[in-house]
């Protein structure tokens, strides 16, 4: 079974007029840093504002989208614009959207700098893994 596409209408009902357009303005201006889906769902880190960083998370049947979840404050009202951003990506771009299987492939082609990056991103979300990597992350 295959994640559905999904058009512009469809991400503007899901959302709502205000976050479809935020979320289109946040897809010009920030940052996805893990994109991948599983499975029915698709899973997504952000760049926050509030926080460092956001999980997003979107899934479907064979019909369209069941449920999303972000980790923004915002998402307890409704789908946020990092939903509408997720949604929008996925419209555009669902190329861009390896499977979960395949993200070691491409984490291998990644440079250095940006897995740090990376790295420090995900500590800003899970902060409990900083402490279970210190040694890891190159601190004593």
């Amino acid at each position: 079974m295959n994640i559905p596409l999904v058009t512009e209408k469809q991400i503007l009902n899901y959302c709502g007029v205000k976050n479809y357009q935020k979320g289109k303005e946040f897809l010009s201006k920030h940052t996805f840093y893990i994109l991948y889906k599983e499975w029915m769902t698709l899973k997504a880190v952000c760049e926050g504002t509030a926080a460092p960083s956001y999980s997003v998370k979107v899934i479907f049947d064979e019909a369209g989208i069941v449920y999303s979840s972000c980790t923004c404050y915002r998402s307890n009202f409704g789908p946020c614009k990092h939903i509408a951003g997720l949604l929008s990506k996925w419209h555009t771009e669902p190329s861009s959207f390896p499977d979960r299987k395949q993200l070691g492939t491409k984490f291998k082609k990644t440079r250095k700098l940006e897995l740090i990056h990376l790295l420090e991103k995900i500590v800003d979300l899970y902060p409990e893994l900083g402490n279970k990597y210190t040694p890891f992350m190159g601190q004593a």
